[in-house]
């Protein structure tokens, strides 16, 4: 089995030895191959790491893409739900070692479908927050704003 190794950020050789001793105890591994990200704060669709490892994996160089930890997808739960959600839907096997989650078990899929549900409730929220926020800014120009100096009130 050829694994890919995800990661948002350059990975250290002592850090890509751990995780292969890791990752060398839960699966049969023959080979393991890395892709990183240069800005780990982009966009989904922006990830040419993640592109290049689905892809691979699409073409059988690689049999199951692991992460070190959930936020290998992402820093917010609307990016990593974004990340469950494009790795569910190209049927992507996945292993997300910190988390102990399958993606090719039943358990696996329930606590991958709650993490994309949460990521789109906070996208709702931050969409939801950004509404009321412009609201608030439209009415604030309307509001007169009384200071008092010494005796006398002044509107600013």
């Amino acid at each position: 089995m050829n694994v890919g190794l995800y990661s948002l950020k350059n990975m250290t050789a002592r850090k890509i030895g751990k995780l292969s001793r890791i990752i060398q105890k839960i699966f049969p591994v023959n080979d393991i191959y890395t892709y990183s990200e240069n800005i780990p704060k982009q966009r989904i669709s922006k990830r040419e790491g993640l592109k290049k490892i689905i892809q691979d994996y699409n073409e059988g160089k690689v049999d199951l893409i692991v992460f070190e930890k959930l936020s290998s997808l992402g820093s917010d739960a609307c990016i990593k739900g974004k990340a469950l959600e494009l790795l569910m839907k190209e049927k992507v096997k996945f292993f997300i070692i910190q988390e102990n989650i399958d993606s090719t078990l039943e358990i696996g899929k329930q606590k991958i479908q709650i993490l994309i549900l949460i990521g789109e409730k906070q996208k709702e929220m931050n969409e939801q927050r950004s509404r009321t926020s412009n609201i608030d800014s439209r009415e604030m120009k309307n509001v007169f704003i009384y200071t008092r100096v010494g005796n006398q009130d002044q509107l600013s």
